[in-house]
C-alpha cells in the first residue's frame, strides 16, 4: 500500500513538473518578444520577458519602427505555448485603429496604432540627461491634448480585442490572429458587451465554434 501511494505521488509530481514546464518560456534565436522595462540604466534597459533572467537591451542598438515605447493599450499575459512562432507577430488592424504584438514569450501587446517617426526615439546614449527631464503637464496646450486622446472607439476596440485575448487563454486554445478576430467578431455579433466576454457562457460558444472548425478541418483532411 506504501509503495503504491509512493508510486501516485511521484506520477503526480512528474505531471506537475512538466505543466509547470510548458508555462516556462524558452528563449530562442529570432523570437518576436514584447518586454516590460524593470530597471532603466544610461546606455541599457532592463526587461521582464517572462523568463527567469531578464534581458538586457542596449539603447544603441534600438531601431524603429518596432523599438518603440508601447503607450495607451494593455499589457497581456498567456502561457508561452499558446503563441506559436509564426512569420508575423506584429498586427495593425487598420479598421480598428490598434496594434496587435503575439509575443512569443507570452505577453502579448493591444493598444493604439502608432505611426513610426524619426523622433520618438532620442539617443539616449549621447543624450542621458534627458531621462530625468520631467514634463510639465500644466504646459501642455489644449491641441496638444487633443493630439494625444484615444477615441473612445479604439478603447473599445483595445478591450474587446484584448478580452478576446483572454477568452483564448482561459481556453487554453493556439492564440493566432485569425482566431483572436474571430472571437471578437463572434462577440460583436452577439451584440455582448465588453465585459461579458468574460462570462462563461460566452467561453462555451467560443469553444463549440473551435470544436467544430476541427471537426471540419479533420474531414477535408
Amino acid at each position: 500500500m506504501r509503495e503504491i501511494e509512493l508510486s501516485l505521488n511521484q506520477t503526480q509530481k512528474i505531471r506537475l513538473k512538466r505543466a509547470l514546464e510548458k508555462l516556462e518560456y524558452k528563449p530562442e534565436v529570432g523570437d518576436i518578444v514584447v518586454g516590460r522595462v524593470s530597471e532603466v540604466a544610461q546606455k541599457r534597459w532592463r526587461l521582464d520577458i517572462h523568463y527567469s533572467q531578464d534581458a538586457v537591451l542596449m539603447l544603441s542598438s534600438m531601431n524603429l519602427p518596432d523599438g518603440i515605447q508601447l503607450e495607451r493599450g494593455q499589457l497581456l499575459t498567456v502561457p508561452p505555448y499558446l503563441v506559436r512562432r509564426r512569420k508575423q507577430h506584429f498586427h495593425h488592424l487598420e479598421q480598428y485603429g490598434v496594434d496587435l504584438i503575439l509575443g512569443c514569450n507570452g505577453f502579448i501587446w493591444v493598444g493604439e496604432h502608432v505611426e513610426a517617426r524619426d523622433d520618438m526615439v532620442e539617443d539616449q546614449v549621447s543624450k542621458p540627461e534627458q531621462q530625468n527631464i520631467k514634463s510639465n503637464k500644466n504646459s501642455i496646450s489644449l491641441e496638444e491634448q487633443e493630439q494625444t486622446y484615444t477615441p473612445i472607439e479604439t478603447r473599445q476596440s483595445i478591450c474587446r480585442i484584448a478580452n478576446a485575448v483572454r477568452v483564448l487563454s482561459i481556453l487554453g486554445f493556439n492564440i493566432t490572429i485569425e482566431v483572436i478576430m474571430d472571437t471578437m467578431n463572434l462577440s460583436s455579433s452577439l451584440n455582448l458587451d465588453i465585459h461579458e466576454m468574460l462570462g462563461s457562457e460566452f467561453c462555451v460558444l467560443v469553444a463549440e465554434g473551435e470544436a467544430e472548425r476541427r471537426s471540419l478541418t479533420k474531414k477535408k483532411g
